[in-house]
């Protein structure tokens, strides 16, 4: 049906800002769709604060729709069956009624777990009225932060140039918060890749990073983008404040106190748990603190095997394992939690966001994204390491200091940050 006259009309003064990411149920991971959907938070204010300083000037304010761009068509039901099928290929027990059973636990698990990521995720999506004839040059691409450009050996290349697809190639593109995950510039992979990967990064009209890692391989590159130089920025996480999440966390989803556990990652080493549960032991002792339990909303539940669970009924704490925890519970948790244990660069920055006490720990070595966190907001005397026992009055003291300077930090960082929001929406 072809637009109205109103239509064509309403479409010449409109901009579209698509945030394309790796956010999907293919990427089911919480910070991948929450940096989403606090990056178009961000945009929306962004745009908000434009029209009203039009509107103070009496100057026409132009049409901005803020919205993520899906790519990924796949129902909760058939990603969840997927991936119990090769769970099952790649752990037969041999039998095939357990192999059956188990199959189906975990095809059960994941549907539950998948259809709070998928009702979630509606309300990132574009409203744009039926047949609007739009123009390329009208969609502005904004790629954004998790794990964009990650690349290693075994994967030699995983760049989110989706930008690249037919549909967009007329598109301003711009990139916020690019994170290149643990890849670095020296590995075999990127030097591989990099005539292609340059070329395409030449396409852009601004880039930012999350990390700084990889600022003097642009500095070297010198790619002349229209809107300036490469430059580090906060994750979309961080653009906003308490005061934003507010709608996600006003109710606590438990009356009774937790220690909340977040990715612990189905590879691991024992060694690790147990100095996870050394924590523990030692953080109960030392709070006094009676009636705590266990919340793992890990999607592996490592906690639940049996050597583990003797440990923590040692230690007197029940063990909750939460199949079903999706983006917005996930934030909820972590605002509520007494204190959070997680390798998570993501549960870190809710975890600094909502003032909660966290312990951390890298199971990669240098682990890029950490290690940037540590630089910037003085959070290393609060990681699981070797030898170093769990004080809660030096814990305590560390976590005082480590807010401080994240509060001090974080105002500077994010203003900068939604300075190049506005150079992307004014461009």
């Amino acid at each position: 049906m072809p637009a109205s006259i109103e239509q064509q009309h309403e479409a010449q003064e409109l901009q579209v800002i698509g945030i394309l990411t790796l956010d999907g149920l293919n990427n089911d991971n919480y910070g991948a769709f929450m940096q989403a959907w606090a990056l178009k938070q961000a945009l929306t204010k962004v745009v908000a604060q434009q029209k009203q300083a039009a509107h103070a000037t009496g100057t026409p304010a132009q049409r901005i729709v803020v919205g993520l761009i899906k790519h990924s068509s796949d129902s909760p039901a058939q990603i969840a069956r997927q991936r119990s099928l090769q769970f099952m290929a790649q752990r037969p027990t041999s039998k095939l009624k357990e192999d059956r059973k188990l199959a189906l636990q975990l095809f059960r698990h994941e549907l539950a777990r998948l259809k709070r990521f998928a009702a979630f995720s509606p309300s990132l999506r574009i409203d744009l009225p039926p047949n609007t004839p739009l123009k390329p040059e009208q969609l502005k691409l904004v790629i954004g932060s998790d794990w964009v450009w990650y690349f290693d050996q075994k994967c030699p290349v995983l760049p989110l140039f989706l930008g690249d697809l037919p549909q967009f190639q007329e598109c301003k593109r711009y990139a916020y918060a690019a994170s290149f995950g643990i890849a670095r510039p020296e590995d075999p992979a990127y030097q591989s890749y990099a005539p292609y990967l340059n070329a395409q990064w030449a396409k852009f009209r601004a880039i930012s990073l999350r990390e700084p890692t990889w600022l003097t391989e642009f500095e070297r590159l010198n790619l002349n983008l229209p809107l300036g130089s490469v430059t580090q920025v906060v994750d979309p996480a961080l653009l906003l404040t308490r005061a934003d999440y507010q709608p996600l966390v006003e109710q606590p989803l438990s009356t009774q106190p937790y220690i909340l556990i977040y990715n612990l990652p189905f590879e691991h080493k024992d060694e690790d748990v147990h100095a996870l549960l050394d924590v523990l032991t030692a953080y109960v002792e030392q709070s006094g603190t009676s009636g705590l339990k266990i919340v793992d909303i890990s999607k592996y539940h490592i906690l639940g095997r049996p050597q583990f669970t003797a440990r923590l009924k040692e230690i007197g704490l029940d063990c909750e394992l939460h199949y079903d925890t999706g983006p917005a519970e996930f934030v909820n948790w972590v605002a509520h939690a007494q204190l959070l244990l997680t390798p998570s660069f993501h549960g870190l920055m809710y975890s600094l966001i909502f003032n909660t006490p966290f312990c951390y720990f890298i199971l990669r070595a240098q682990d890029p994204r950490l290690v940037s966190l540590e630089q910037l907001y003085d959070i290393e005397p609060l990681k699981l390491v070797p030898g170093r026992s769990f004080d809660l009055t030096a814990f305590t003291a560390a976590r005082a200091h480590s807010q401080k300077v994240f509060e001090e930090q974080v105002a500077q960082l994010r203003a900068h940050s939604y300075q190049i929001l506005n150079s992307i929406i004014q461009d």
